[in-house]
């Protein structure tokens, strides 16, 4: 299971948990018309990558934010919740 798959249009996605997917994070496919605004967010124990984005270069990652987030390979991300459950 894939965390998130943009392959076209805008996605703002701010101060978000995407773990524990058994393929990438979040994927952005096309150099186009996928633009990602990521920010606060953890991308922590995906499968492949935490983060897939369009080439250097492509308008789309020209028109993307990627600031302030966690992308650890393995680990927990942090919980965005008042309730834990064990």
């Amino acid at each position: 299971m894939e965390g998130i798959y943009l392959e076209q249009g805008n996605a703002s996605i701010v101060d978000c948990n995407i773990s524990c997917n058994s393929l990438t994070g979040i994927s952005a496919i096309s150099p186009d018309n996928a633009w990602l605004k990521l920010q606060e967010s953890d991308l922590v124990s995906n499968g492949t990558y935490q983060l897939e984005m369009p080439d250097v270069g492509s308008v789309a990652y020209r028109n993307s934010v990627t600031t302030n987030n966690n992308l650890s390979s393995s680990g927990r991300g942090r919980s965005r919740s008042a309730i834990l459950l064990e």
